[in-house]
């Protein structure tokens, strides 16, 4: 399969209804509808290669995902070589980039294209851009028409060269994509790009630090590069912490005691060089969240639009505290394949809302001291269509059962957060292997699971174990259908 393809299928593993709306593929990709049959077909090939079920394409409403077994899919994407996913030319020079990075030789341009599956004209012509890609951060590609071609530079070039491809990586392809993976793999990094995502959002929460997403990343894609490469040669040694009152010396420091790596002073100094290249300032960024100033900042924003929508929202305790936790721990805020497919039983039009909130969005970005983002917004507006649900009379007669796997921690913890949304009555929390038998023997008006559920009877809205911003707009959207009907 090609990217498109390819990526599309990912964003249907990903999808909570394991569905994409049709005018919502042709827009993202700017694509034709005949040109979304030919990918649809390739997908389907695909699949039905590995003996699982197809995909189904409705053309007025959505793209379904028929195979049940998701890890089946994943495992299959997984596993797919340079024969199964046909590169693009800008995706094979990357490719060949990497090979040369971790080879310590010459490679010949008749087992590249061997590799790829291309001509050996095909590479020659690659070699050019690949030769000029690679001069731009001092790094030499040598070539030699007894030997093939090599990379020859120092580790600081090699580093600078690695950050630009992660963030053009970033820039056109999804984190968990397979292409994305596969250059990660070919270039032996041991800590995935999302696993220091997570990290450093773990720091940012310790230290109640915010920053820009443009920040964000390119700190992120620093360490990333330079913690891999630090742990295949540091690991195991005993770690001296440095000492320092500079931010960056600190986010050095934890991250050097997570993995257990020697950081020294020519580390801070680079990453000093490099925050200063790119106009960088952790500190600057900083800022302290105090929970009675941002609950009052919060009160008086709800104030803000509930008298645009002619609705109160700042007596609302439970939304204030949502959006409380939301902004301070920083969780959530960007979920992946955001769905904005709100329901039309809003007590006022979708299209005023998003315009108030992005009218109002300046209260709290003065406080932030940096802008909120689209996703953000978003966020914000499935808080307050969460709180339309919660406080309808009709909705607080609606009875949900809670399905989790065999352990009820999980289902006890999804509860928890239930209650804290909505005002549904739960009926029960089981586990999964008793669904069947419970829903004959009860009436419900839908289920909330955490695993796929087989029943026709109720509705059933699949979510995380730690509700996103699209699980809460899911269960919103089911719960103005039923409360209506």
């Amino acid at each position: 399969m090609r990217k498109r393809s390819t990526e599309i299928l990912e964003k249907l593993i990903l999808s909570n209804s394991k569905s994409m709306e049709v005018n919502k593929l042709i827009t993202t990709y700017r694509i034709s509808l005949k040109t979304l049959k030919a990918d649809v077909n390739e997908i389907n090939d695909f699949l039905l290669e590995a003996k699982m079920s197809p995909t189904k394409l409705n053309e007025k409403e959505k793209l379904i995902l028929l195979e049940k077994d998701i890890s089946k899919i994943q495992d299959r994407l997984n596993h797919m070589d340079t024969y199964s996913y046909k590169m693009s030319r800008e995706e094979r020079q990357i490719y060949i980039i990497a090979e040369l990075l971790m080879s310590q030789d010459y490679i010949t341009m008749q087992n590249l294209a061997k590799e790829l599956n291309v001509s050996r004209n095909t590479i020659l012509n690659d070699f050019e851009t690949v030769k000029d890609y690679c001069l731009a951060f001092s790094v030499n590609v040598l070539m030699k028409s007894s030997k093939g071609i090599k990379i020859e530079c120092d580790q600081k070039d090699k580093e600078n060269l690695l950050i630009q491809i992660f963030h053009d990586l970033e820039n056109d392809y999804m984190e968990r994509s397979f292409f994305h993976q596969l250059i990660q793999r070919k270039l032996k990094m041991k800590i995935p790009l999302e696993i220091v995502k997570e990290d450093f959002r773990e720091y940012m929460e310790q230290q109640h630090m915010l920053v820009s997403d443009r920040v964000f990343s390119y700190i992120s894609i620093y360490l990333f590069v330079f913690m891999n490469q630090k742990i295949k040669v540091n690991k195991g040694k005993i770690v001296g912490k440095l000492t320092g009152d500079m931010a960056n010396d600190n986010l050095l420091n934890w991250f050097s005691d997570k993995y257990e790596i020697e950081v020294n002073k020519n580390d801070i100094k680079k990453f000093g060089r490099y925050m200063k290249q790119h106009d960088f300032n952790i500190n600057s960024e900083q800022k302290e969240i105090n929970n009675v100033e941002l609950y009052r900042i919060i009160v008086y924003f709800l104030q803000i639009v509930g008298e645009d929508i002619e609705c109160s929202l700042q007596s609302d305790t439970v939304l204030i505290e949502s959006l409380l936790e939301h902004i301070k721990t920083l969780k959530n805020w960007e979920d992946y394949d955001f769905d904005m497919s709100l329901s039309e039983e809003l007590p006022i039009p979708k299209e005023i809302l998003e315009k108030t909130i992005e009218k109002n969005s300046i209260i709290l970005e003065r406080y932030l001291r940096y802008p909120l983002t689209k996703e953000m917004k978003k966020s914000i507006m499935i808080h307050i269509c969460a709180a339309f649900v919660r406080n309808f009379e009709y909705l607080n007669l609606l009875e949900v059962l809670i399905v989790c796997p065999g352990s009820m921690a999980t289902g006890k913890y999804l509860e928890a957060q239930i209650k804290n949304y909505f005002d549904f009555k739960v009926v029960d929390v089981i586990p999964s292997k008793d669904v069947e038998g419970f829903l004959k023997r009860n009436k419900i008006d839908f289920v909330i699971s955490t695993v796929n559920v087989k029943t026709e009877s109720v509705p059933c809205v699949k979510v995380q174990a730690q509700l996103t911003m699209n699980d809460i707009n899911e269960i919103q959207n089911i719960a103005f259908l039923l409360g209506r009907k």
